[in-house]
């Protein structure tokens, strides 16, 4: 039987198991991140995201800036199982939501900087069901539906 192979997992605890958990995994603008801390923060977002139903091979559309909290939610949709889709922050609301309702996206989580965009792309993305912000610690109200 194949053996199952979870790349987030390879990513960052593998590296601790090898003993690199106190080496720096990530730097950005703000500072840094071990290994240990990455693979914390992606197991606590995996959480979050299965949290609000988020279930493997469902799409989780990514509007955010270029920073740690964007890796951490693509290697924790990658960890649970889900697709990760970035996607550029230029995008308009209504382009977004064409981007969300194309890649079938069930979720949206957007910097605070995009939070307009994102929760007006919810609003119309019919497979869209909630939107996020990683300032905010839970899902924005669910988009209601027609």
């Amino acid at each position: 039987m194949t053996e199952l192979f979870n790349a987030a997992a390879y990513l960052t605890e593998r590296r601790i198991e090898a003993g690199d958990g106190d080496r720096v995994a990530l730097r950005h603008p703000r500072g840094s991140h071990t290994y240990a801390e990455l693979a914390a923060g992606v197991r606590r977002v995996a959480a979050g995201l299965a949290g609000i139903g988020v279930r493997p091979e469902e799409r989780v559309l990514f509007c955010m800036a270029d920073d740690v909290e964007l890796a951490t939610g693509i290697l924790a949709a990658m960890y649970l199982g889900a697709v990760a889709v970035p996607c550029s922050t230029m995008l308009t609301g209504r382009e977004l939501a064409t981007l969300a309702t194309d890649s079938r996206a069930r979720v949206m989580i957007g910097s605070p900087q995009f939070a307009a965009a994102v929760t007006a792309a919810a609003g119309s993305a019919p497979t869209c069901g909630t939107s996020c912000s990683p300032a905010t610690p839970g899902p924005r109200s669910p988009v209601p539906r027609p």
